[in-house]
């Protein structure tokens, strides 16, 4: 049964354009492609990886854990660099795959997203990628941490493949630094595609336009009513890259899929998708065409963006989701009014 969204009834009534500023909603939607479907399940294999690979030597073979990312072991890919911030303990990893000749970027995301939401700030500080360009300061930190060994690692990846592509990717909290990530690749001349899952929202409206008006495509993955791409609202002043990919049908467990389950949103502010559902669906969160977030090699660390664990365990469910549940509804109200 198809998931619907609370805003739903604005892409039902119209398909039209608004734009006010920088803002920019489209309230049509539409399928997508089964070759886009196969690239979306491709690379969240490599989203997986960073959760199984983040402590891994140089050189060593991409493996997952439950056989969690077949597609790019197949492919005889290896990890170039894996890295962890000693602050953030946020994790990357830059790997090669010499079958489909890419340099890849994958960012490991948060072993607990609820003490994230618990704890979530809504602070943006200036980032340098274009003017007035601002963006989550936890994800920028963890930038600014990993950012050195990211683009020394792919400058010699590029030089010793010059005919390889470059592509970013993360789950959860991982997304969101991927997404700051893709556009310091694209300034130094990278063209990069990006592909997220379950991300939220990373920087305002200058930085999202940069972001999606920079050679490469944006493929930000989110589903059914998970609570993290919600997040921070935009009333606070946090927009998404566009288009968003929405699985919109199944079980928030479920991770069989096709490219029928999935409807495409534009718009850097658009509700008429994800961000128009209510709940607090950790389980959607964790379950993006596998069960992503986990890997049996103890790598699942907590990260410094997740924030304090005993003042999220403070917070009762029933709480945190009538406060999430507010957002929505905030959000509905200032997108209506735009």
């Amino acid at each position: 049964m198809k998931f619907s969204a609370l805003a739903n009834y604005a892409a039902v009534a119209a398909a039209a354009v608004i734009r006010r500023g920088d803002d920019y909603i489209e309230l049509d939607s539409r399928d997508i492609s089964t070759s886009l479907y196969d690239n979306l399940d491709f690379y969240v294999q490599w989203a997986q990886a960073a959760y199984c690979n983040a402590d891994v030597t140089n050189n060593t073979a991409v493996s997952c854990a439950y056989d969690n990312c077949p597609s790019v072991s197949a492919n005889k890919a290896t990890i170039l660099t894996a890295y962890t911030g000693e602050q953030t303990e946020v994790a990357v990893i830059i790997g090669v795959d010499p079958t489909r000749k890419e340099i890849v970027v994958s960012y490991r995301g948060s072993s607990n997203i609820r003490n994230w939401i618990v704890n979530l700030s809504f602070i943006m500080s200036a980032c340098n990628l274009v003017d007035d360009c601002y963006a989550h300061d936890g994800f920028l930190w963890a930038w600014e941490e990993t950012g050195p060994t990211v683009m020394a690692t792919v400058a010699a990846a590029k030089a010793a493949n010059p005919g390889y592509t470059v592509v970013a990717t993360g789950h959860s909290l991982g997304a969101a630094v991927a997404t700051i990530a893709v556009g310091h690749l694209r300034a130094a001349g990278y063209p990069s595609d990006l592909y997220t899952y379950g991300s939220p929202r990373v920087g305002n409206p200058a930085f999202v336009q940069f972001i999606t008006e920079q050679a490469g495509g944006e493929y930000r993955v989110t589903k059914l009513n998970d609570p993290v791409p919600r997040l921070p609202p935009i009333f606070s002043g946090y927009r998404h890259t566009s288009p968003e990919y929405w699985i919109d049908d199944g079980s928030s467990s479920n991770t069989a899929y096709t490219a029928a389950d999935f409807t495409e949103c534009d718009g850097y502010a658009s509700t008429a998708c994800n961000a128009g559902t209510l709940g607090l669906s950790i389980t959607a969160h964790l379950n993006y065409l596998q069960h992503t977030g986990s890997c049996d090699s103890g790598n699942s660390k907590r990260t410094g963006l997740e924030g304090d664990a005993a003042s999220a365990d403070r917070v009762s469910d029933e709480d945190l989701e009538a406060q999430l549940n507010k957002y929505v509804q905030q959000d509905l109200d200032y997108v209506s009014a735009l």
